[in-house]
C-alpha cells in the first residue's frame, strides 16, 4: 500500500456523495473493493483520478451511475502516467561539459584569429570601396533591379470584365 488511507477515503467519499442511492453498509464493501482495485498507486494519482471523474474527463465513464473499481483504476492510471510524463519532461538530460581542454596555446591560436578577422571586417573601405554614400548605393541597387520589360500590365483596353465590352 502506496497511499494514505485516510485521504483516500475522502476522496472516495467525494465521489460517493454523488449518487443519493448509495447505502453507507454499501459503501463500507465498495470502499473496500475500491482501495483493493488502488493499492498499487500513490495518493497523489487516486486523488487526481477522483478529481478527473468528477469534474467528467474521463471517457468511458457515464456520471448517471456509481463506477465500478476498474474503471477507477483506469482514471487513476491516466492521472499516474500523466503525472510521470510531466516529471519526465521536467528532468531533460542535461548535455554533458565539453572534454575540450583549454591550453594557453590555443587560446592564443583562437585570440589571433579573433584578432585578423576583427582587422578585416573594420575598414568601412572593405564594405564601401569605391567611396559612395549610401544613397548613391541605394540609387545604384534600383537602377540594377529596374523591370526592362516589354509588355504592360493592367487592362489596356479599359474592358473591366476581362475581355468583353467596356461598361457603359
Amino acid at each position: 500500500m502506496r497511499y494514505d488511507p485516510e485521504v483516500v477515503a475522502a476522496a472516495f467519499q467525494r465521489l460517493f456523495r454523488t449518487y443519493r442511492f448509495v447505502e453507507p453498509a454499501e459503501a463500507d464493501e465498495m470502499l473496500r473493493v475500491y482501495f483493493e482495485a488502488l493499492d498499487d498507486y500513490e495518493t497523489q494519482d487516486i486523488e487526481a483520478g477522483i478529481r478527473n471523474m468528477l469534474s467528467g474527463r474521463v471517457d468511458g465513464f457515464n456520471p448517471s451511475f456509481l463506477p465500478p473499481a476498474p474503471l477507477v483504476a483506469k482514471s487513476v492510471r491516466a492521472a499516474m502516467m500523466a503525472r510521470l510524463d510531466s516529471e519526465a519532461r521536467s528532468r531533460l538530460p542535461a548535455l554533458p561539459p565539453p572534454d575540450i581542454e583549454k591550453t594557453p596555446e590555443s587560446r592564443a591560436r583562437v585570440k589571433a584569429m579573433v584578432d585578423e578577422l576583427i582587422a578585416n571586417l573594420a575598414p568601412a573601405e572593405n564594405f564601401n570601396p569605391k567611396g559612395k554614400t549610401m544613397h548613391d548605393r541605394l540609387a545604384e541597387h534600383d537602377a540594377y533591379f529596374q523591370p526592362t520589360l516589354n509588355y504592360r500590365t493592367g487592362d489596356p483596353d479599359a474592358e473591366g470584365d476581362m475581355g468583353g465590352s467596356a461598361a457603359a
